[in-house]
Parts: structure tokens; sequence; C-alpha cells
């Protein structure tokens, strides 16, 4: 690593990002800036970060935008974090509440109603968790990260984004991947790619560093979510996904 340089990374401050900051705590020469998905994408264009865990949906965004990691933030089927709640069923809903936080799920959203459900919906947007509370019975509410956690009791339809997708494509989904839009040190990605894969490769070390950091789920829900729903390597099929997610971007407008 380049002496006395110090990297600014950019990521989500979602529980699913755990296992990198426990890989990354220990590696030397670089400060790490958490932030919701959105505000991370702006904050990428404008400069601010030198390598960023980038929403996919702001890959064909962001000129020069590269992928420089083995590592991503995926799930092949059920994510559990990544969901459509509502009290009556998806094919009899007229509004859809957006959430403000991840433009990434929102166009997955549009992508799985117009391609695939078939659905003309009625949009709105957020820009506050108000939008939780205010649900009505023809009204379905798209929520991401910690804040679905728990809301599976309170409705009585559920629809996972990561489980539909799959469904109709066979494929898993990348919500985020690391990306640059420099020309970043070999040797330096090499370091913080092996910093990822130790916390990768060790969930039950990751859970009890932060148990005593952070609040967190209950610790049998914690173990399941990171080691069986959230999928953390970009393997070919992953990025076979981002291709056809950005294919229907295009080919949509979104």
């Amino acid at each position: 690593m380049e002496k006395n340089k110090k990297y600014k990374i950019g990521i989500v401050s979602y529980t699913n990002v755990l296992p990198f900051l426990y890989g990354l705590k220990d590696l030397e020469g670089v400060e790490l800036i958490d932030e919701y998905p959105s505000k991370l994408v702006s904050e990428f264009i404008s400069g601010k970060y030198d390598l960023v865990l980038l929403p996919t949906g702001a890959l064909n965004k962001v000129d020069g935008a590269k992928i420089v990691s083995n590592y991503c933030i995926g799930a092949d089927g059920e994510v559990a974090s990544v969901c459509l709640f509502s009290d009556s069923p998806l094919e009899s809903l007229k509004d859809i509440y957006l959430d403000y936080q991840s433009a990434t799920s929102v166009r997955l959203f549009k992508i799985l109603a117009k391609k695939f459900l078939k659905q003309e919906l009625n949009y709105l947007q957020t820009s506050d968790d108000d939008y939780i509370e205010n649900v009505n019975k023809d009204s379905g509410i798209l929520v991401i990260g910690d804040r679905t956690f728990g809301l599976k009791s309170r409705f009585k339809y559920v629809y996972d984004l990561a489980e539909l997708w799959k469904q109709f494509t066979g494929l898993p989904f990348v919500f985020a991947a690391w990306v640059t839009k420099k020309d970043l040190p070999e040797k330096f990605l090499a370091e913080f790619d092996n910093a990822l894969s130790k916390g990768v490769e060790n969930i039950n070390a990751t859970v009890e560093y932060f148990e005593s950091k952070r609040v967190l789920p209950q610790r049998e829900f914690l173990n399941d979510y990171l080691s069986n729903k959230i999928s953390y390597v970009l393997d070919e099929r992953k990025k076979e996904s981002i291709k056809l997610y950005l294919n229907y971007l295009n080919e949509l407008g979104l």
C-alpha cells in the first residue's frame, strides 16, 4: 500500500455488511464511511470515495465505474431484508410506497412488476420512515435493510424481491458490489479482498465481535441471515445477473 495513503471507503450501514467491517477493521490505510445506499451513490459520483460498496442500480449511471472485488452483497433466493409488505395480495394492490434509501431495490421491483408480474402500479415517493406506519389495505410498502427486521409479523403478505428475481430468472441477485472509478494499486486491492474474505469466512467471529458494539437481531436469526440469506461471493452467475438487471434497466428506461 502507498505509504501514508489513506483510502476513503464508502459502505452501507446495514447489518449485512458486518462481515466486511469485521475483515476491514485491521486493514491499515483505510477510512470507512457509512451511509444508506442512495446517498452513497451521489457521494461516490461527487468523488468523495476511492472505493465504494455501490448499489448495482447505479453501475450504468456512473461513468468509469468498475467492479474490483470478488465479494458483493447478494442473495441466491430469499434475502429477508428487501421486501414488499402489504395486508392485501400483490395482484390487488394499487399504490406502492417506495423506499427512499435504495434506488436499486426500487428499480428491481419495477422490473419485476413490468416484466414478470405484468402489473401497472402507482408509485409513491417517500423521504422518511413515516410511510412504513401509514400503509392502507390497497397499498404496499417497499422496505430495505435492517428496518425490515420484525415487520413480517405485522403484515399478512410479504414478498421477498430477491426470491422473486430468482423465481423468474433462475439467477441470484446482486444488490451492491465493490466499485471504483480510479486506478487503485493492485497490491491494495489484493489486501482489501483478503480482508473481506476474513470476515466472510468467519461469520461466528463477526457476530461475537459486534455483539458488544451494536444492537443486533437475535443470534439465531443473525447467524442464519449472514450465513444463508446473504451471499457474498461474486461468482459468474451473479455477474450474469448484474448484466441482465442492467439490460432490463436500459430496456425499461429505469
